[in-house]
């Protein structure tokens, strides 16, 4: 049909065409002109529109921050947390962080409760300035914690240490798949070394968002050639 249109197009006078001819009249030559352009337009936005042939894989740093806030719901774990906050906050007030700094010492760090990662480095501060906690704890009581407590927060720092160092790594612009994976199950080997409740708990969250993981078959894909994962 287009070219039978070309050819009565490229006529001299159109007027004179002899439509029998060629078995059409010109009602049928602009009703076929008009499916023409209509499927012209049709593939056009087709290619510029193409069909989704890949799923979505999640960001890997959000997926352990995932892993780690379900990790850290425990009612024991958050009351130690609560008790510690309300210590750094005592610290950060005028006089004893005017204290802290004329002994030189860091300034105290006070978290926002949704980071867990803030949470960390306001824990691990919170280590650095436990003597002058403890110094001053008997002339100051809103410094003071007991022992297990001083305790559940140094095991609460180391537990959390594998998925800080993880989550810096995967913050990398260049980070492959292949060097998630890796990092994701070093990660594991060291929370499950650790062996403490909270290093458990995050361990086996863990185990379950990767086994939706390797559901994912661009996921599974983009590790296939990465030999450090077949040694």
């Amino acid at each position: 049909m287009v070219k039978m249109v070309e050819l009565i197009s490229s006529s001299d006078n159109n007027d004179n065409i002899d439509y029998d001819e060629f078995g059409l009249n010109e009602d049928d030559l602009l009703v076929e002109d008009a499916v023409e352009n209509e499927s012209f337009e049709l593939l056009l936005e087709t290619a510029i529109q193409p069909s989704i042939l890949t799923r979505m894989i999640r960001c890997s740093a959000h997926t352990l921050q995932l892993c780690v806030i379900d990790g850290l719901k425990s009612t024991n774990i958050q009351n130690v947390i609560w008790k510690a906050r309300k210590v750094i906050k005592h610290l950060r007030t005028p006089n004893i962080a005017t204290l802290i700094k004329i002994l030189k010492l860091k300034k105290a760090i006070l978290d926002i409760e949704p980071r867990w990662d803030i949470t960390y480095l306001m824990l691990e501060r919170l280590l650095e300035l436990m003597p002058f906690c403890i110094d001053h704890a008997n002339t100051n009581a809103l410094l003071k914690l007991s022992v297990n407590e001083w305790t559940s927060i140094e095991n609460l720092v180391k537990s959390l240490t594998p998925v800080r160092e993880a989550s810096l790594s995967l913050q990398r612009q260049d980070i492959t798949l292949g060097d998630f994976y890796c990092t994701w199950l070093q990660t594991q080997n060291k929370l499950k070394n650790i062996d403490s409740t909270v290093s458990n708990s995050i361990y086996q969250i863990m185990m379950v968002r990767q086994k939706l993981l390797l559901k994912n078959e661009l996921f599974s894909a983009g590790n296939y050639k990465d030999l450090r994962l077949f040694i």
